[in-house]
């Protein structure tokens, strides 16, 4: 699931959710709203949208029997709304978290023997800094979710981290590091370890980028000819 501005449109911005099962990506749920707005403005509804036809194509498949859904998602997702309706509709959630104070804290306490490493055979591009990595560890720790709320609304599950080396742009200068430093990128997911395990669970949620592309697509084909719009 992902939100996109529509530039030269009149401030028109676009919510998609995708369904990807095991083929190419197909639009389950769109939304065009007026003015500048945030991600998630309309996402509950989107969601409610999304996962009722979900279940109406994964029920239509052939042999398919029951299936599980799994909402992916990036950090402008991250809300307790917006999990609820994921859950309601029965679906489980994999979404960037923002690194906050109860996020770090939570890092913190990963034991040190936690951490497993794992490589990629192909680098893939690093969401924050732009660089090529090729090299990553992952661990995971039980967490409870939208804890300022009500009891009732918090959500238990866990907090999958990967961390990459924070390269020292200075190191050619001889400006090497006493030990080795990270960036953490973390997500919150309520599918259990015996369905993901922690290495299973980081490479399934990564594939959330996969929204951006259709994106892309999107506003290099329909959405360039939507035609300017004046709000009144």
């Amino acid at each position: 699931m992902g939100g996109s501005a529509t530039r030269g449109c009149g401030g028109l911005n676009a919510l998609l959710a995708t369904l990807s099962a095991g083929a190419a990506p197909v639009i389950v749920a769109q939304r065009l709203r007026k003015g500048s707005c945030g991600s998630p403005r309309g996402a509950v509804r989107l969601i409610t949208d999304a996962l009722a036809l979900t279940g109406r194509l994964l029920a239509g498949g052939a042999g398919q029997g029951a299936r599980r859904v799994l909402l992916r998602a990036d950090s402008a997702f991250y809300g307790g709304d917006i999990v609820a309706a994921a859950r309601a509709g029965g679906a489980q959630v994999s979404i960037t978290v923002r690194l906050d104070s109860s996020v770090t804290k939570t890092i913190a306490m990963i034991a040190p023997d936690a951490w497993t490493t794992i490589d990629y055979p192909e680098a893939i591009r690093d969401e924050d800094s732009g660089q090529w990595i090729s090299r990553a560890e992952v661990a995971e720790i039980p967490y409870t979710a939208f804890t300022s709320r009500i009891k009732a609304k918090h959500v238990t599950g866990r907090l999958v981290v990967r961390r990459i080396p924070d390269l020292n742009t200075r190191t050619a200068c001889g400006q090497d590091t006493l030990f080795d430093t990270w960036r953490f990128h973390a997500f919150f997911t309520t599918t259990s370890a015996e369905d993901l395990d922690t290495v299973a669970a980081d490479k399934t949620h990564r594939g959330h980028a996969i929204i951006e592309q259709v994106n892309a697509d999107l506003k290099g084909s329909a959405l360039a000819h939507l035609p300017d719009v004046i709000w009144s």
